[in-house]
């Protein structure tokens, strides 16, 4: 999405850094992210953190606010709803209304998504998801998001966890393949195999190489 390795590795680890701090699992920030980045929003840290307290602040996800975004940036308003966000197009305009107050401007692309933005910054909101992420359920998350980092720790440091990793992978593989055959088919089978053994041992003209 960003075009280019360098600039994907640094937002991701500043991902990662933002995720810490909030409820809010690393799969679905960068999943956000995605989204928005390849309609054109480029999203920076601080407003995806904005993002996350809205979400957070209306019990909602990031991806649920991410797509309330971008579905209002082409003139679809429903979702905004969920977050309390009531727009009404009038004429080139769409007048906006949260918490009572409402704000009318020409409804562009810009002025839709800095208007949503702004909602994060306003008393109640700024700072819900980090308020969140210090509930039991933010605690989970975050213990989530170790996992997240240490797997992708692991399946990009290779080396010999990686090793003892495919090797269980192998193991679990046989078994999957053992299992889809019925036992009752696998012993049929083996003793198929043990009888024409044996028949061969009793067979006088059988040489000894073959017997062997």
């Amino acid at each position: 999405a960003t075009g280019n390795e360098s600039a994907a590795t640094k937002i991701f680890k500043d991902i990662q850094e933002f995720a810490k701090e909030t409820p809010f699992q690393i799969n679905e920030l960068v999943g956000a992210f995605v989204k928005l980045e390849n309609r054109s929003f480029s999203p920076t840290i601080a407003q995806l953190r904005t993002i996350g307290d809205i979400a957070a602040s209306q019990g909602k996800t990031v991806d649920q606010f991410t797509e309330a975004i971008l579905d209002a940036q082409t003139g679809e308003f429903e979702r905004l709803k969920e977050f309390g966000i009531v727009a009404r197009k009038q004429g080139d305009d769409v007048k906006v209304t949260f918490r009572g107050q409402s704000e009318t401007f020409k409804n562009t692309t810009e002025n839709v998504s800095r208007y949503l933005l702004k909602i994060g910054e306003l008393p109640g909101i700024q700072g819900s998801a980090v308020a969140v992420s210090k509930t039991l359920d933010g605690s989970l998350s975050n213990l989530v998001d170790n996992f997240t980092q240490l797997f992708a720790k692991i399946g990009s440091g290779g080396g010999i966890i990686k090793s003892l990793v495919d090797g269980i992978n192998a193991v679990v593989g046989s078994i999957n393949d053992l299992l889809d055959t019925p036992l009752s088919e696998e012993i049929g089978k083996q003793q198929l195999e043990f009888n024409a053994l044996i028949g061969v041992l009793n067979d006088v003209s059988t040489s000894e190489e073959e017997r062997n």
